[in-house]
């Protein structure tokens, strides 16, 4: 009798079919579903203290610790109870609070609107919500296609075009907010005239501004202020609605006007208001040509190589590393993912090798002057130590000179068709031989044959590749090129590096390091040779030059 009592309690308490908040015996609650036999099938265990609804099938939730979080229709836990608040938590998962209804409602959901107009207000900083409608979207939009080919995949989903969509979501995120903006009230409160500057101060909850109103309408203006109506243009910036502009009228007669762009001045009781034009690039529209989420925020889909790096204890105190990675170029074609893999083989020279932060110098997009300042600081750093090992990396365009072969390396600012502005690859060599030091090893994810790093030529080639000649290393030197002769060093646009680069790390990852020269130039020789006549179905032949003295030793040498 007891069992039929509790069952016609369920079949009274729950829908059939539908999920609902359920008590259990023990007090806890769960979110279950009744079957069309009348038994219970717990969606969410009941283990929480308290269940309370949420709009488009959500529920916050509370443990016995008092902390919230929420699941889901079918009983999954997507924000676990770890806030001391459901508001926290709710906002955690992307939700919004309806003033009217008084209920949270998901805004989570990818390619749907994610602000409600009833919940929007001028004041609140929307950096998370933005954040959250560009990384759903980005998450759907770079999942392959189920009759995609992966050819077609790999080339639709780069970095590139990862940093594109995220800029076009940003700026359809922004959109919206700001279609919900213009339909706000901006409460201001006029404030005291200031005589000497012709100004008011006017307050605003986005922000003061400074309006002029010329000294002889200055007593109407703030007389007729109650009547005085603004029609307000809006901006996002870092997350927050500001107020771009204003035009302020009294019987649809403009009274003045506001832009952010004026720099005007306030003073009233010796406390000068000196408002600046917001720092702030808006040169696309109002949205920065950087996404809210940057290329490091929104990194979605990491290589392999770029997580689980492994880690050395022992300090390599007396090797220093140059890492050199020139992507951004201004004469001449970017070079892709060039600045991802001085960061990655920054990293596994501090934690895989060993070497202290301080001896590692990386130079992002380096002119020829900063390669100058950083061959005199080793020079410098081998007085001091003598007895040291330099490690040096480059990644970056090279080209040669058409009239002799001679190879050259291509500064920032370098220009291919004039050497002046070049720097001699022989010079290179030439001026770390000058560093004291026992080995200098060097990693040149470059060609020298005028070809991009990919499809194409340089801008300043004549359009068909030409073999450089070869730079004479100098003494304790070896060198690891990514290709020989006429080749093209290739991305591996999937991993997100160069294709001599990642396998270099890859090597280095799984041998944490402890690898010999040897096997790491015939893993990187093999792997990419084979790497690049299937992707690219080109050739690219990785190289070793040696100087004299390590001629029959080096195979053996290690990097730590």
């Amino acid at each position: 009798m007891k069992k039929l009592i509790v069952l016609l309690f369920v079949l009274i308490s729950i829908c059939a079919n539908a999920q609902r908040i359920q008590r259990s015996e023990n007090g806890l609650y769960g979110l279950a579903v009744t079957k069309n036999n009348g038994k219970i099938k717990w969606l969410a265990k009941p283990q929480y203290t308290s269940i309370e609804n949420g709009k488009n099938s959500s529920y916050a939730v509370r443990n016995e610790n008092g902390q919230w979080g929420v699941i889901t229709s079918a009983g999954k836990e997507v924000i676990r109870c770890s806030h001391p608040n459901k508001e926290a938590a709710i906002e955690a998962f992307g939700f919004f609070l309806d003033p009217k209804s008084k209920n949270y409602a998901s805004n989570s959901n990818a390619n749907s609107s994610i602000i409600n107009n009833a919940s929007f207000t001028l004041d609140r900083d929307y950096t998370a919500y933005i954040k959250k409608y560009v990384e759903q979207n980005i998450n759907a939009w770079q999942k392959k296609g189920e009759f995609e080919k992966t050819s077609d995949y790999v080339k639709r989903v780069t970095e590139q075009t990862r940093k594109t969509k995220a800029i076009e979501l940003t700026k359809e995120v922004c959109d919206e907010c700001l279609s919900k903006a213009k339909d706000k009230e901006l409460r201001m409160t006029l404030g005291e005239y200031d005589a000497d500057n012709e100004t008011f101060l006017v307050e605003t909850m986005i922000g003061n501004i400074i309006i002029p109103v010329p000294i002889k309408d200055a007593p109407s203006f703030k007389k007729n202020w109650p009547k005085i109506v603004s029609e307000n243009t809006y901006d996002i910036v870092n997350g927050r609605i500001i107020l771009r502009s204003a035009m302020f009228l009294l019987n649809n007669k403009m009274l003045t006007s506001y832009n952010d762009k004026n720099q005007i001045l306030y003073a009233k009781a010796n406390v000068h208001y000196n408002f600046d034009p917001i720092d702030v690039d808006i040169s696309s529209g109002h949205v920065d040509n950087k996404p809210l989420i940057s290329q490091n925020n929104i990194n979605l889909g990491k290589s392999d190589v770029d997580i689980n790096i492994p880690t050395n204890k022992e300090n390599n105190e007396k090797t220093f590393a140059l890492i050199i990675a020139n992507e951004k170029y201004r004469e001449e074609s970017q070079v892709a993912f060039a600045r991802n893999d001085g960061l990655a083989i920054s990293k596994y020279f501090n934690s895989t090798l060993g070497l202290p932060e301080k001896n590692i110098h990386f130079i992002e997009d380096a002119t020829k002057n900063d390669l100058v300042r950083e061959l005199d600081w080793l020079k410098n750093v081998g007085k001091v130590y003598g007895d040291l090992n330099v490690l040096v990396y480059y990644a970056g365009h090279g080209v040669p000179d058409e009239r002799d072969g001679s190879a050259y390396l291509i500064p920032i600012d370098g220009i291919g068709t004039n050497t002046k502005t070049l720097y001699p690859l022989t010079e290179f060599y030439k001026d770390l031989g000058e560093v004291s030091a026992k080995s200098t090893i060097v990693f040149m994810d470059a060609c020298f044959s005028g070809a991009l790093r990919g499809d194409g030529m340089l801008a300043s080639a004549r359009g068909i590749a030409l073999k450089a000649k070869e730079a004479a290393t100098t003494t304790n030197m070896i060198v690891i090129s990514a290709a020989t002769g006429d080749e093209t060093a290739w991305p591996y646009t999937e991993k997100s590096h160069g294709l001599f680069t990642y396998f270099l790390l890859k090597k280095l990852q799984s041998s944490k390091g402890d690898v010999s020269l040897g096997n790491l130039t015939n893993y990187i020789k093999d792997e990419v040779g084979k790497h690049s006549i299937v992707i690219n179905s080109k050739r690219q032949t990785p190289t070793v030059s040696i100087s004299p003295e390590y001629t029959e030793i080096w195979e053996d040498l290690k990097l730590r």
